[in-house]
């Protein structure tokens, strides 16, 4: 009788650690999430045909409106993807919770291409510098719900103190992006200023060379 109800507990167990999210699999499947949206977006991008045989200003100033917007909203992707992995390595074992606040931080992101291509084309479009910057006000508050939950599972101190240093950036980001939308009302140049001046945040790094996770 005991051999049975231990060899129910050890099936048990093994099940559990079957169907348990793991680390490794959340990041390769994010990482694919990040890879098809930077391409999607890239391919959103083209050489108006008219550019081969002249130089119309026109023209000129919407090819450069796209290309801005697709190294801006390249440059957001890539600080999501590389702030996401060094938060995945923070948590030893992720949870249903985190995979579902995972899932909703990618679907946002998925949104950027849609987003990018409308302010793209209308660069001086009220509509359009709202909705980009209600897009990247989803994304990165979805990211910080996740950070949020990160430092719930985080098991060392270090972890935990990096993940609420990131927070604060992340948050004023937030903050920044909501006022891009009514600025955008008023000014659509007010808007871009937001939109260019969030990245740069993140360029500081939190963790010096002394401190850096091993």
């Amino acid at each position: 009788m005991g051999r049975t109800q231990t060899s129910r507990r050890d099936n048990a167990r093994s099940v559990e650690a079957e169907v348990r999210p793991t680390r490794q699999r959340l990041e390769a499947s994010s990482d694919g999430v990040f890879a098809i949206v930077a391409t999607i977006m890239m391919f959103e991008v083209s050489v108006p045909n008219k550019l081969a045989s002249s130089l119309d200003a026109t023209i000129l100033s919407g090819f450069a409106g796209s290309i801005v917007t697709y190294a801006l909203s390249y440059l957001v992707i890539f600080t999501l993807w590389m702030s996401h992995h060094y938060l995945v390595l923070t948590v030893r074992q992720p949870d249903r919770n985190m995979v579902w606040l995972n899932g909703l931080m990618l679907f946002f992101v998925s949104l950027i291409p849609m987003a990018a291509r409308f302010f793209g084309s209308k660069v001086m479009s009220a509509n359009a510098a709202a909705l980009y910057g209600l897009v990247l006000l989803f994304c990165t508050a979805s990211f910080g719900f996740l950070r949020v939950h990160a430092i719930k599972l985080a098991e060392e101190e270090l972890h935990r103190s990096i993940h609420r240093q990131v927070l604060r950036k992340i948050w004023l980001t937030v903050a920044v992006y909501a006022a891009s939308i009514p600025l955008s009302l008023l000014d659509v140049r007010l808007s871009w200023v937001c939109f260019l001046i969030t990245p740069v945040m993140f360029f500081v790094p939190v963790v010096r060379a002394s401190g850096r996770l091993r």
